[in-house]
């Protein structure tokens, strides 16, 4: 297992944190739509997971407040972009309107969040602060 990185600056953190939501997103979504026409209840969790590990993988210090940070802004970025979502053309409900992507967004986020909340080893500081 790789050492998880300490030495990115703070101020750097959320630059790359964006980064990777960018990527994760064209990566997902290139890769989603071979399959389906129907993109968001799976793009965005991937979005979702990405962001929240790369938080936890690259934080200098205070991971799981970032974390925490992060989560609910990407909780509300994920309310600003995905509410209201439609069912796609295809689908039996065409054209109405439905939270699955918002809720599958939110909930794969928060649930990467935990798991690394219970995973993620609590580096105690020998200084006195």
């Amino acid at each position: 297992m790789t050492k998880p990185r300490s030495d990115l600056p703070l101020a750097a953190l959320p630059f790359v944190v964006f980064g990777s939501l960018v990527v994760s997103f064209f990566v997902a979504s290139v890769v989603v739509s071979q399959f389906t026409n129907w993109w968001e209840p799976f793009v965005g969790p991937c979005c979702a997971v990405t962001v929240i590990l790369v938080t936890f993988w690259l934080s200098p210090a205070g991971k799981r407040t970032l974390g925490l940070v992060t989560l609910l802004l990407g909780s509300f970025a994920a309310w600003l972009w995905l509410m209201p979502s439609y069912y796609p053309e295809h689908h039996p409900k065409a054209y109405q309107t439905t939270a699955i992507p918002f809720v599958v967004t939110v909930g794969s986020g928060l649930l990467s969040y935990l798991l690394c909340f219970a995973i993620w080893p609590l580096k105690k500081s020998r200084r006195n602060d």
